[in-house]
């Protein structure tokens, strides 16, 4: 019929002091001294008069003091009795209550039409409206930048406008490091109650806090077990010869959950337009690699993203990608010697079969470089103030800009390229060098890796000449 419980139930090991009056005056009796007089009958009735008062007195000064500690013990306890026959109460001793609210990835997981971050403010208004003018609220999440702006002593509720600005950190602090904040706030409010409410998925995470102040923890979802797609490493593949509109996007697609997932909708946008779309199927908790193909709607610098159309966690659904398409680049070099059939032969496969133009760089000017996607430049010799000219023209006008070194470098072409690029040319070298890493990540080095190389070594014969695709110019490459 009624329930008895404490808010601060380990305090009650305190009342097993009680005792310690009972022992002491059991333990501390001291028997009287005798005394020898003549006659010993009014001294002995005396005595038994004096005797029983005393005795009287002292068990209700024991069972006090035991009452005291009992009662004392108790109160700190927080006792709280529970009926069903009692109804609910708004009423409650003025409160300081710091609520630390999980704002990790995690709480981001969409369950019943809404993220777990989403209940959490919902159970931060029901705190609202049960607290009084009386009451003293703070509010503290995960985000250290957050809390230098929000984390604050809010009279009878938090405003609703500091609720909505709630967004998952990416870079959580720790649960100790929110736990000290909120027991710092709690001291500024100086309220004899106190309390702190944990906000939390629970999900990965083993919370041990440990407060002097009462600690509730809040759990927020009852799923155990979390289903969850993800996208990554989402690449164009590298078209080298044969380039047409046609291209085709790899990417990685992962299974978090114990659940196989079936008939899984992926799609890509390219420069904010759907063109492709698949269904894919895959194992738990495993990894696969798929191709999506598309057409290419325009030449020059493409961007876009694939998706996989999963409601659990939408921060991970989305990657992006961008690649650089012309069917026929003009390609210009700039150079005051014949090319090596190397470099000649590459450009001709990147400009779709053309040869590229030589530019003495005598000739060069502002106007000669209309048209050109790219621009190398081979032992151009001095770097005069008409080539400076010209490699700001390039760069206002987002043409791709290529510089190939050679033994031909000249000291001024050295101290430019070194405080461009913001690096240190060594001198040439002609010694062997091994090819031990190519990176996988980058769009042109990309083709070469997790290939099978017959040839590992590098070998400097006549002029070192390296040439990669012409890339943005806060990006031009220095070879």
């Amino acid at each position: 019929m009624f329930g008895l419980s404490f808010l601060n139930a380990g305090l009650l090991i305190f009342a097993a002091a009680t005792v310690l009056p009972l022992l002491i005056w059991l333990l501390a009796k001291k028997k009287p001294p005798r005394v020898l007089f003549s006659t010993l009958r009014f001294i002995k009735l005396s005595e038994q008069q004096e005797k029983s008062r005393t005795k009287i007195t002292n068990i209700i000064l024991l069972i006090i003091r035991m009452l005291i500690i009992l009662l004392t013990a108790l109160a700190v306890a927080r006792p709280m009795l529970s009926s069903k026959r009692f109804g609910a109460s708004d009423k409650h001793p003025p409160t300081a209550i710091a609520m630390i609210l999980d704002t990790s990835y995690s709480m981001d997981y969409v369950e019943d039409g809404s993220s777990t971050i989403q209940k959490a403010v919902q159970a931060i208004e029901s705190v609202n409206a049960r607290a009084t003018a009386n009451d003293r609220l703070i509010l503290i999440t995960r985000d250290e930048n957050w809390n230098l702006l929000h984390a604050q002593i809010y009279a009878g509720s938090i405003p609703q406008d500091i609720l909505q600005t709630i967004q998952i950190s990416w870079q959580p602090i720790s649960w100790n490091d929110a736990l000290q904040l909120a027991e710092a706030k709690l001291r500024e409010a100086q309220m004899p109650n106190s309390e702190i409410y944990l906000f939390s998925d629970l999900f990965n995470e083993e919370i041990t806090l440990k407060s002097h102040h009462p600690v509730a923890v809040i759990p927020l979802t009852g799923t155990e077990a979390r289903q969850n797609l993800s996208l990554s490493e989402a690449r164009v593949l590298p078209q080298i010869v044969g380039r047409s509109k046609q291209q085709s996007l790899e990417f990685r697609l992962s299974n978090h959950g114990d659940e196989a997932r079936s008939e899984v909708l992926i799609q890509a946008v390219l420069n904010d337009i759907k063109v492709a779309e698949k269904f894919v199927s895959i194992p738990p908790r495993q990894s696969i690699i798929e191709t999506i193909s598309f057409e290419a709607r325009g030449e020059g610098w493409q961007s876009g993203y694939i998706e996989v159309l999963d409601e659990y966690l939408l921060a991970d659904n989305r990657t992006y990608f961008s690649f650089e398409y012309f069917a026929n680049p003009k390609v210009g070099v700039v150079t005051r010697s014949r090319l090596p059939q190397s470099l000649a032969s590459i450009l001709r496969v990147y400009a779709g079969g053309k040869n590229p133009d030589i530019i003495d760089p005598g000739q060069l000017n502002i106007q000669s470089i209309s048209g050109y996607k790219l621009m190398i430049f081979y032992d151009f010799g001095e770097m005069s103030p008409r080539i400076r000219e010209v490699l700001n023209a390039l760069d206002q006008a987002e043409i791709g800009t290529l510089f190939c070194l050679s033994r031909m470098l000249s000291p001024d072409a050295r101290a430019y390229l070194e405080q461009r690029f913001g690096t240190s040319l060594k001198a040439y070298s002609p010694a062997v060098r091994n090819i031990d890493f190519i990176s996988p990540h980058h769009r042109v080095t990309a083709i070469l890796a997790d290939k099978q190389r017959k040839y590992s070594e590098s070998r400097a014969i006549g002029k070192p000449v390296v040439v990669m695709p012409s890339l943005p110019p806060e990006r031009s490459p220095l070879l």
